[in-house]
């Protein structure tokens, strides 16, 4: 096995594309990221981690990391023991420090046991999710309202709602932020609103393009709004105003245990392609 890393996206995207791209709905995390650090390699605060670990010239596994958020590893191959401890080998050796993982919930689950005992750590489980992809929105019967885009008027609204999504979710390190996010997605036209009777009742986000698809995320709305269709009016109407801008698939991703949320996407049209696993470490 070979570990490279790389001080240039352009060179990581150049070694790992093609390859995630075979499976790229499932590969959306890791090849979404990419995309966006290499059209704004200031996007993040730290640099980034970017490794691959070859046998011979095939790839067989690749991770990356922006600090602090969680590594994210993604493969298109099977029986990856060897190159996840691989991995993981060069990862201690360079003294990285891993808050987390993110992957498919196999390659997930053996780094974590691999790294835990190479940097004697404990292993605690975050968010199981279920990854969804959506090509075609099924018919179906509309909250009353409408989706518009979100303004600038409604940042302090939407930054508490936000700040409300992740802490349901639990996906960002303590004490994180919201603010920056928010701002950024209203500046860029990449947060929505579902508005009824001139109440602001449900939000989603569009993020992390990558060739041929596009994520759907910071879908919440509030709990005094909720079980009256919102949510699904809006994923609904914006997968299919991303499906008409060009976009062969839409994705997102569900916490397997919230059976309401697997249920609603499934009912537009989502159907669900593979599961995802976190988890944190923590010193002994």
């Amino acid at each position: 096995m070979k570990v490279k890393f790389y001080d240039y996206i352009t060179d990581y995207l150049t070694d790992i594309e093609s390859a995630l791209l075979k499976n790229e709905a499932e590969n959306n995390l890791i090849l979404g990221i990419a995309n966006q650090i290499s059209l704004n390699p200031a996007l993040y605060q730290n640099n980034p981690f970017l490794l691959s670990i070859f046998e011979r010239s095939e790839l067989k596994l690749t991770g990356l990391m922006t600090p602090p958020h969680k590594l994210i590893l993604s493969s298109c191959n099977e029986h990856l023991t060897e190159a996840i401890r691989a991995g993981a080998e060069a990862l201690t050796e360079k003294q990285c420090k891993i808050p987390g993982i993110i992957a498919k919930s196999d390659i997930a689950f053996e780094f974590s046991q691999i790294w835990a005992e190479l940097n004697q750590l404990r292993v605690r489980e975050g968010l199981s999710e279920k990854l969804y992809i959506l090509e075609k929105v099924k018919p179906h019967k509309s909250a009353q309202g409408k989706m518009r885009l979100a303004d600038s008027s409604e940042m302090d609204l939407l930054i508490n709602w936000a700040g409300k999504f992740i802490l349901e979710i639990k996906t960002e390190p303590s004490g994180f932020d919201p603010t920056p996010l928010i701002k950024s997605k209203i500046e860029k036209r990449e947060l929505y609103i579902w508005e009824s009777d001139k109440k602001k009742v449900s939000m989603a986000a569009q993020t992390r393009p990558t060739k041929n698809g596009i994520i759907i995320n910071l879908v919440y709305t509030p709990k005094e709004f909720r079980n009256r269709g919102y949510c699904t009016s809006l994923t609904a109407s914006l997968s299919q105003h991303l499906l008409e801008s060009g976009y062969n698939f839409c994705c997102l991703f569900t916490d397997i245990h919230n059976p309401i949320s697997n249920k609603i996407y499934q009912k537009i049209g989502y159907f669900p392609i593979t599961d995802f696993q976190e988890y944190y470490f923590d010193e002994s």
